[in-house]
């Protein structure tokens, strides 16, 4: 049996790129490795997409700021990607459908990768990931429409009540 070629993405723009990079070396470091081979694909706190060649191997985000206060998250000798369409400066970098994966594993967390935004140009892109699709990812992450759905099913709920950041900085003490 071939290995499956499996797109790992990992990183991204949020607060949680450390948590990403930590789930991603996690991942990694249980293939095994007869059966898979992973391709890493960092998304940069740009958002600049890359080929990997040195994939995250530190399994906390403790370790991963601590590595990168030491200077060792640089990526080594990256090979830019994008996800879809063309290479806007004309240079020559692959894009995503160009790895020839058989399945892409999201390692993402927060906005810009778990939010379904990452999963909608997968599936634009007609490739097969792992997880939940647009939708569920969408509403999973937003809470309060979530509450909502499950309102609407009639789904037992604590009582909650929706604070919005505008309203928690504009009256911290009242809210």
């Amino acid at each position: 049996m071939a290995q499956l070629r499996i797109g790992l993405v990992y990183g991204g723009r949020s607060r949680e790129h450390e948590v990403s990079l930590a789930s991603a070396a996690s991942v990694i470091s249980h293939l095994d490795p007869s059966k898979y081979e992973p391709v890493p694909i960092r998304i940069d706190r740009d958002g600049r997409w890359f080929f990997d060649h040195q994939p995250p191997t530190a399994t906390s985000a403790d370790q991963v700021l601590k590595e990168s206060r030491q200077g060792h998250d640089t990526v080594i000798e990256p090979r830019e990607l994008h996800p879809v369409g063309t290479n806007p400066t004309g240079s020559p970098t692959p894009l995503l459908s160009d790895l020839e994966l058989d399945v892409v594993f999201p390692v993402l967390h927060g906005p810009y990768g778990e939010d379904g935004t990452v999963q909608g140009l997968l599936e634009m892109a007609d490739i097969p990931y792992v997880g939940a699709g647009v939708l569920a990812s969408a509403v999973g992450t937003d809470k309060a429409f979530m509450k909502k759905l499950f309102g609407a099913k009639g789904l037992p709920q604590v009582l909650y009540i929706v604070v919005l950041e505008r309203t928690w900085k504009a009256d911290t003490s009242g809210v």
